[in-house]
């Protein structure tokens, strides 16, 4: 019975090393901007992974948005707000990037491309 345990904990312990860390997420972070430079407050931004809504967020007083704890993978970062809408593609890694800038425009949606 001992032996039978023994092995049974070898066994269970050589499985939990070979799992390895959990994959490590990235971080997304930007600015909406209206179409003359100026930072919008209050836009209702959007991270989305194929037609899947993942998270929103409102952006503060200075315009600036977070998404923290992103897994890595493609997705779709959208705003909105009364002055207009804005989209952009984003690749996310676990390797810090450059913060993403979404100016809004009230015509049909502005798709850019970037990564994070």
């Amino acid at each position: 019975m001992r032996l039978l345990l023994s092995v049974m904990f070898v066994c269970l312990t050589a499985v939990g090393f070979t799992q390895g860390p959990p994959p490590a997420t990235g971080v997304i972070t930007g600015v909406v901007a209206d179409s003359s430079g100026g930072s919008v407050s209050g836009a209702l931004v959007a991270l989305r992974n194929g037609s899947r809504l993942l998270k929103t967020t409102t952006t503060d007083t200075a315009g600036s948005f977070r998404f923290a704890q992103v897994e890595p993978g493609a997705y779709q970062v959208s705003a909105s707000s009364p002055l207009g809408s804005a989209s952009v593609a984003v690749t996310v890694s676990s390797a810090p990037a450059a913060p993403l800038r979404l100016v809004l425009t009230r015509s049909a949606r502005t798709d850019q491309a970037a990564t994070a």
